[in-house]
């Protein structure tokens, strides 16, 4: 046991030590193509800047990548609840056409979130008001999905846009609208 210890810790400085001599080798060839450019061999201020800022958003985006998001599970629970109210405030009919419309505006905005006309709603428009407004609750839902009223009309900010959000609300939606017992337990 003790051997192979020993072994995997001199396979290691083997390794570490072909790393830097490759290193080195990248350096000087850097130096030689610099040399052959008519440049200094070391890199100015400005150089060492630019290489620094692509080194930490490299890094940045290999974090993102690696990064596992989880899904809002408390956001969820307050979509999911506030659907169940709408439909045992609304009916049926009226809550499948406010369901419906809802799924479009979240659809709309989850497709094209940069387009500033779907992430406007008017809610004084009268087919607004006659699909969706009719069903208690309804403004609620999208006040959870991010919606924020401003002077009769509810807005999503582009910086608000949290595709986990809005993918997890039409799932629930869908869920209201196929599954037959939605809401009855």
């Amino acid at each position: 046991m003790r051997r192979l210890v020993e072994e995997r810790k001199r396979e290691k400085e083997e390794e570490a030590r072909a790393r830097e001599a490759l290193r080195a080798k990248l350096e000087e060839d850097r130096r030689d193509r610099r040399r052959k450019l008519g440049l200094p061999e070391e890199l100015t201020e400005e150089e060492k800047q630019r290489e620094a800022e692509k080194a930490r958003k490299k890094a940045e985006e290999e974090v993102k990548r690696h990064h596992v998001y989880i899904k809002p599970i408390s956001v969820i629970e307050k979509l999911r609840g506030q659907l169940v109210a709408m439909k045992k405030a609304g009916g049926d009919e009226p809550f499948k056409t406010a369901a419906a419309t809802l799924m479009k505006y979240i659809g709309n905005v989850a497709r094209a979130p940069n387009e500033d006309k779907f992430r406007r709603i008017n809610t004084s428009n009268a087919a607004f008001q006659s699909r969706v407004g009719a069903v208690p609750g309804s403004v609620d839902f999208l006040k959870h999905v991010g919606f924020q009223e401003e002077d009769g009309v509810l807005v999503l900010p582009r910086d608000q846009v949290n595709m986990e959000v809005l993918n997890s609300a039409g799932a629930e939606i869908n869920n209201a609208l196929t599954n037959p017992f939605f809401g009855v337990l």
